[in-house]
């Protein structure tokens, strides 16, 4: 008669235990909802309200290429954007906005210090560190940023680095024109030195992600991406059309997506009148 040990009882492959998945979407039921909303307003996705990451990934690409030409640089391109991603949530920490990059790491106090004040970004931002803010070896400009990016002609991959097309220069420049030079300086130093001190974080305050200056430059162009063309295939000009016509009809704002499916009827022939 067969008989099975215990120990020997293995799980499907589906079923097999791979440790803690930290994602909110492990299933993907939410790739129903990201196709309709980037027909209905491309572009526009969870990452928008941090935009100035955009524009900061851009100019931290075309400083490293400057860098890089000057040979002095000699921190591989994507330790490079970590530790600018590290300083960045150091930079917002206690600054009551969330989905910040690494906010997690800050907030539990997992990162080392020198001395006194003086954060050790290598050894917190580093891929080969072992504690380390983010696991994705690119860091989330790589794991969540890099397709916005991409999608609005900023950058491009090639052979596991990446590089600015002329619109991410163009956002690269921005940001410069709307930055004092000091600022932008000392954060350059803090990443290639590997360290930041609280002293420091305090000066790089007008670097925060939710501080972008109005009508600056960079806020200009930051505007303009969002204002796009549509393409053949999206809808944004019928949906801020419904949208409009909402406000001018007097209904609330809150309720766009239920007076779609009440008043259909009103608008057959445009699309996105059907939810």
């Amino acid at each position: 008669m067969s008989q099975y040990k215990q120990s020997e009882i293995t799980n499907i492959y589906w079923a097999s235990n791979e440790g803690f998945k930290g994602g909110r979407d492990p299933l993907g039921i939410q790739n129903s909802s990201i196709a309709t909303y980037s027909k209905l307003l491309p572009g526009l996705t969870n990452l928008t309200r941090h935009i100035r990451y955009y524009s900061i990934y851009c100019w931290l690409l075309s400083e490293y290429d400057e860098l890089e030409k000057k040979g002095q640089n000699f921190i591989h391109q994507y330790n490079f954007i970590r530790r600018a991603e590290l300083a960045i949530a150091l930079i917002m920490k206690d600054q009551g906005i969330g989905a910040i990059v690494g906010a997690l790491f800050v907030s539990q106090g997992r990162y080392k210090l020198v001395e006194e004040s003086v954060y050790n970004l290598a050894d917190g931002a580093d891929y080969e560190s072992k504690d380390k803010y983010w696991t994705f070896k690119t860091g989330a400009f790589g794991q969540y940023y890099l397709g916005s990016l991409i999608y609005y002609e900023l950058v491009k991959i090639e052979e596991g680095r990446f590089y600015l097309r002329n619109k991410g220069k163009e956002l690269a420049v921005a940001l410069q024109n709307s930055v004092d030079k000091d600022l932008r300086d000392l954060l350059l130093e803090c990443i290639q030195d590997g360290n930041i001190s609280e002293e420091e974080i305090n000066e790089l305050q007008p670097l925060a992600i939710h501080k972008t200056e109005r009508e600056s430059e960079e806020w200009k162009y930051l505007n303009h991406l969002l204002t796009k063309d549509d393409d053949n295939n999206s809808y944004r000009k019928d949906t801020i059309y419904l949208l409009l016509r909402d406000i001018e009809n007097g209904k609330d704002v809150d309720n766009f997506v239920k007076n779609r499916f009440l008043y259909v009827s009103e608008d057959k022939k445009i699309a996105t009148s059907f939810g």
